[in-house]
């Protein structure tokens, strides 16, 4: 089966075709993307204002290259083998999955999170683009209806992501662990306490 071919259609023909046929209306143009400013932070550094995109059509938090480059001191990590991504037409994007960075800290207002982004080139008009998942994530009246003052981030699933959360430490517990015996050196380890049926301690490392 050949490709269709496309004849440019003059509005008012197209309008007057509709109404003969009964034809549906064109597909509806929805609100643009949203640009919003956000504060970005990391290490040390007291931040900086970046113009973030939510964009769905992205599956990976984005950073632009350009940004990196001007601030050197944004931890990131540069990859053996560069991981591979596709553009929108199936083409292998080359200038994507080089590296990363590190946890950087996201605020608007009084929401803050933490994401790893990879760094690509990005259109001029924004600095980081955020998924379709982080705004399932972090959802907003925007998302229904298209308006800016909408995007405020109030949904009670925001309800940790406060300044006080960017602090927080955990620990999840591996219970193969138990199983190592005496071999202890383990990345990432604190510590270790081995007892008996009895449970005397008998060894401690950390």
């Amino acid at each position: 089966m050949g490709k269709r071919s496309l004849e440019q259609i003059d509005d008012g023909d197209l309008v007057e075709s509709a109404k003969r046929l009964k034809a549906t209306r064109p597909p509806r143009v929805g609100p643009t993307r949203a640009i919003i400013e956000m504060g970005l932070s990391w290490k040390d550094h007291k931040g900086i204002k970046v113009r973030v995109g939510l964009d769905t059509m992205c599956n990976v938090p984005i950073i632009y290259q350009d940004l990196i480059d001007a601030f050197p001191d944004i931890p990131i990590v540069v990859r053996e083998n560069p991981a591979t991504a596709e553009t929108f037409d199936g083409e292998h994007s080359s200038s994507f999955g080089q590296a990363y960075t590190w946890a950087l800290t996201l605020r608007h207002k009084d929401h803050f999170v933490k994401e790893n982004f990879e760094i690509t080139p990005l259109q001029k008009d924004h600095d980081i683009l955020l998924p379709w998942w982080w705004v399932l994530q972090h959802p907003t009246k925007f998302t229904m209806t298209g308006k800016l003052e909408d995007l405020v981030f109030d949904s009670p699933k925001c309800c940790k992501c406060t300044k006080a959360s960017m602090d927080d430490f955990t620990i999840d517990i591996d219970e193969t662990i138990a199983e190592m015996g005496r071999d202890h050196e383990w990345i990432g380890l604190i510590g270790s306490v081995q007892f008996t049926e009895n449970e005397e301690e008998i060894w401690k490392s950390r």
